[in-house]
């Protein structure tokens, strides 16, 4: 049985995961320029705690972004081009027995 994979929809998966990244990379980026612009608003203990969750979040998100990205590199350089090497071996391997 032939196992293969369908690098196209890797790509795909791989852009689709950069686009996503990128959107919620954007989205706590203006909420921080948002909440650092409250500045002063912040004397209550609910603003404190408000504010102390944001930065949470925000950590949180950079975090996360930075597993992203190992993912990505995981199955561009790993996954992708381990196949496509693999692939360029077999098909050279199988040229020498025809």
């Amino acid at each position: 049985m032939k196992q293969s994979i369908n690098t196209e929809a890797l790509d795909a998966a791989v852009g689709t995961l950069r686009t996503s990244s990128s959107n919620l990379n954007a989205a706590f980026e203006k909420v921080s320029r948002h909440t650092s612009t409250l500045g002063s608003c912040w004397q209550s203990g609910a603003g404190s705690k408000a504010e102390t969750t944001l930065y949470q979040l925000s950590k949180a998100n950079e975090d996360r972004d930075a597993v992203l990205q190992n993912y990505i590199l995981v199955l561009t350089q790993v996954v992708e081009q381990g196949y496509l090497m693999a692939e360029e071996a077999n098909t050279s391997l199988a040229d020498y027995f025809k």
